[in-house]
């Protein structure tokens, strides 16, 4: 739609560079505001780029947090399916285990890792070397504490040093216990019964996306659509300065094409055939 646009302002250009005013009924006036639409909405499209690519790509997501904290159980409340060993033993999880799913429609690939601790065994301990290093690689990281006790020294220590990131939620588990409730910062859930489990997959959802647009009817995905409307838009700018500053018709013709050129590499290529054609249909004058 934008390029159909752009196409018909360059035919515009085109017949006033080709033709003489005595050859034309009157020069037509060039529709700024109509360059100002295809402005705003290439930018719009532009600004779908990481939304896109998230639901392209996917994203990383980290269970991480002691052990029997029950991450395990809430990975399998994620799948709906009993995947990973749900036990009391401390250390029953000694690598991390990883399964698609999908929340708020996004494509998420989850992470049940290790618990920390000091570990007893050296093949723990690399189960717990390699949950670090999915953890530090995860767009996001669910910490989970046991809620069936206080907060450990451990767990308040993360608290502290990532309260303020992004990527850290923190989730107070085994909430059907009742035994104590959710501190301040912390989403009350219960991997047993799944209460607090909708609003904590809705903040997902939302961290994730954070500020993006998810109601575009078109989004892109692409490093090389971005990099094609940016180059288009730049144009478009360029256009409308050279019309700010009265520049000559070839200017403009000029900043023109170059947009139709880069949106044509998305969706076709533009030829000179196709703006004579569109001269032809829109302006009364000799072939």
């Amino acid at each position: 739609d934008i390029k159909l646009r752009l196409k018909s302002m360059m035919s515009l250009v085109e017949v006033q560079l080709d033709y003489g005013e005595d050859e034309l009924e009157a020069a037509p006036e060039f529709p700024r505001r109509k360059l100002l639409e295809c402005r705003r909405d290439l930018e719009e499209l532009l600004a779908t780029y990481r939304t896109g690519k998230i639901y392209q790509e996917g994203v990383k997501v980290a269970l991480a947090g002691p052990t029997n904290a029950g991450k395990s159980s809430l990975f399998n409340l994620f799948l709906r399916e009993d995947r990973s060993i749900v036990s009391g033993v401390h250390g029953t999880t000694r690598d991390y285990i990883e399964s698609w799913i999908t929340v708020s429609g996004i494509p998420v690939r989850l992470y049940d890792t290790a618990g920390l601790r000091e570990a007893e065994h050296p093949v723990e301990a690399e189960g717990i070397k390699r949950s670090g290093q999915v953890i530090e690689g995860a767009s996001l990281v669910l910490y989970l504490a046991d809620g069936s006790a206080p907060l450990r020294r451990e767990d308040l220590e993360v608290q502290r040093e990532h309260g303020e990131d992004r990527r850290y939620i923190f989730v107070w588990n085994k909430l059907d216990l009742k035994k104590h409730p959710a501190p301040a910062g912390w989403y009350g859930v219960s991997a047993e019964t799944g209460e607090g489990f909708e609003a904590l997959e809705g903040e997902i959802g939302r961290r994730i996306l954070g500020e993006q647009r998810v109601d575009a009817e078109v989004m892109i995905d692409s490093e090389r659509q971005r990099r094609l409307i940016e180059g288009a838009l730049s144009a478009v700018y360029g256009c409308l300065m050279a019309l700010e500053e009265e520049q000559a018709l070839d200017i403009v013709a000029l900043d023109l094409k170059e947009a139709l050129d880069a949106l044509g590499e998305i969706t076709g290529e533009v030829s000179s055939a196709d703006i004579l054609q569109q001269i032809f249909g829109d302006f009364c004058v000799g072939k």
